[in-house]
């Protein structure tokens, strides 16, 4: 699974999501690709100035390379995705983090489904996990909460010398 396939794949799912909406044809801009997780000043002025809430935010991935006991090799991405919306008391955040958890949880189910009839990347199997998941509740700044989802990505691939790139085989 490539980067462009990974944001590609939430971004549909955000356009696709009604709670969600993302329709940058419409002005609505609903969904954005956190290309560093560690600059919250880029993380603060697309909440601020362009994302219009809830809006489900996708970091970049890691991951790691396995082999498992049948010789398959597969790529383990290592997945994070938020969704927030915007609060100003109390009872505002609270019925903010429950919009929010429920919207992460039906993207959660659509990735199952999607997972099971190999339509995350069309024609590949990469599979989810839903007992991989993780959640904690999260805010930015102090005026945006929600909830951040961990999860797993998991995709085979082949692992072989490839003689094209190399002067000695």
């Amino acid at each position: 699974m490539s980067e462009a396939q990974y944001i590609s794949y939430f971004e549909n799912l955000a356009k696709q999501s009604i709670a969600i909406g993302h329709d940058p044809d419409q002005g609505r801009y609903s969904f954005f690709y956190i290309e560093d997780p560690y600059n919250m000043e880029e993380i603060d002025l697309a909440i601020r100035n362009r994302l219009t809430l809830p809006a489900l935010l996708l970091e970049t991935s890691d991951g790691e390379l396995d082999k498992n006991a049948t010789t398959n090799y597969t790529d383990t991405i290592k997945c994070v995705f938020s969704v927030i919306g915007k609060a100003n008391t109390t009872e505002e955040l609270r019925q903010s983090r429950d919009q929010c958890k429920r919207i992460g949880i039906e993207i959660l189910a659509r990735m199952s489904h999607d997972s099971s009839r190999n339509a995350i990347v069309p024609g590949k199997n990469v599979y989810f996990r839903i007992e991989e998941v993780e959640y904690s509740p999260i805010s930015v700044d102090t005026l945006f909460f929600g909830y951040q989802f961990s999860f797993r990505f998991v995709c085979p691939f082949g692992f072989s010398v490839d003689s094209a790139i190399w002067h000695d085989k």
